[in-house]
């Protein structure tokens, strides 16, 4: 049984906001099964969905997603601040960040899908998860998110996180 795209691929974007912003406070959630299921009758897994968080610190963000379309394949992350803005795109590949003074841009050389898929047969195949940066109690929080996300949708209310 899958959990969706957002648990079984968006769910590394869950991660790296918490790994960058902090903790989950609460969930609203609603996700569309339309498109897929005229390719796909019986598929399972919504179409696309649209999450909006409240962080502990009090931020607020919102993650949309969708596994229905051949032509867009990419993540893109943005932190918005009175005095700053921070992106990543192209998954993770591509880091900008600008506040009054200036605004830089890197381009990593590296493909941050296999460099992280590689970190992760490593890991199993040796048992170290030095390179692992969301470790197993990590994941556990992030999967707490993205079902409560679920049952957000389900329930159509807003899912208060426990952390």
């Amino acid at each position: 049984m899958s959990g969706g795209h957002l648990a079984d691929a968006v769910t590394h974007q869950a991660d790296l906001i918490r790994f960058l912003a902090g903790e989950y406070r609460n969930v609203s959630a609603m996700f569309g099964h339309n498109s897929i299921r005229s390719v796909y009758p019986d598929a399972t897994i919504a179409d696309g969905g649209a999450v909006a968080f409240t962080l502990q610190s009090g931020a607020v963000g919102t993650i949309t997603e969708s596994c229905v379309s051949h032509y867009h394949n990419e993540s893109e992350i943005k932190f918005f601040g009175h005095d700053f803005f921070v992106s990543l795109s192209g998954n993770g590949k591509v880091v900008t960040i600008s506040d009054k003074d200036r605004q830089i841009t890197v381009t990593s050389r590296l493909d941050p899908i296999y460099e992280q898929d590689k970190a992760f047969v490593e890991a199993v195949a040796s048992g170290a998860s030095d390179r692992i940066l969301c470790g197993y109690a990590d994941g556990k929080q992030t999967l707490a998110f993205t079902l409560a996300a679920h049952q957000s949708a389900a329930d159509r209310a807003t899912i208060e996180l426990g952390v």
